[in-house]
């Protein structure tokens, strides 16, 4: 499995060109806007391509219009459940039981609250005997924001592998509306996902241990910390005993 994020890809998408070490493989899924000169250029290879529309409306939670699709292109006709492929942390992960892995940032600005929130969560959380690391992916590097926090708790995977392992490595996940809530709530870690201007309705994370937070249901952001410290602690203290 590769990632199109890589810099490998840069060339395709500007000329239609796959590099010779990344030319084998059978089929592709193309999540972006307008991929027809990409998907013309993979069926040239006999590739099976699916095209996935990320800006098309979806009455139902786009992350089951997703697997549905993916489903009926790899498995035709199986009508999986999407609970039966969701991982069970307690049962088959190597979770460490004192960590709490934060993740400060997301693919929009819009959607973060700011960093002193989540610095004064982490103190809250260390205070009460947990371990917090800071997650941070290429947006945050690029610009900067990980410099803020402590230089000993910053987590930057190298890859979508790296940043699994390092979420199934924690007992608790804490983070915005983003790419590795997803990716925690899908894996079973425990998840809190705080949302700010975004519906979780639409856009939660789907998991069995997922819970949402809407930063508008309280009258402040100190009174938020406290009370998703305390929660946090709840749940990590599930996994203690």
């Amino acid at each position: 499995m590769l990632d199109c994020e890589s810099a490998r890809f840069t060339y395709f998408f500007e000329n239609g060109l796959l590099s010779p070490e990344i030319e084998d493989f059978d089929s592709a899924i193309l999540w972006i806007k307008d991929p027809e000169a990409a998907a013309d250029s993979l069926s040239k290879r006999s590739c099976n391509v699916l095209s996935i529309d990320p800006f098309r409306e979806t009455k139902s939670h786009p992350g089951l219009e997703y697997f549905r699709k993916i489903s009926d292109f790899f498995l035709p006709g199986s009508n999986p459940d999407i609970e039966d492929f969701f991982m069970d942390s307690e049962k088959n992960l190597p979770v460490d039981m004192g960590r709490v892995l934060i993740h400060p940032g997301s693919g929009s600005k819009n959607k973060n609250l700011p960093s002193y929130f989540y610095l004064k969560l982490g103190e809250l959380l260390e205070k009460r005997g947990l371990r917090c690391d800071y997650l941070f992916g290429p947006v945050e590097i690029e610009k900067k924001e990980h410099l803020i926090y402590p230089e000993g708790k910053r987590v930057i995977p190298s890859d979508c592998v790296e940043l699994k392992k390092n979420i199934i490595a924690s007992s608790l996940f804490i983070g915005n509306d983003s790419g590795p809530g997803h990716l925690a709530g899908f894996c079973g870690i425990k998840t809190i996902s705080i949302f700010l201007n975004s519906l979780p309705e639409r856009w939660r994370p789907l998991g069995k241990n997922v819970e949402v937070e809407l930063i508008y249901d309280y009258k402040s952001l100190e009174e938020a910390i406290i009370s998703i410290g305390k929660r946090a602690e709840t749940l990590t203290s599930r996994n203690i005993s």
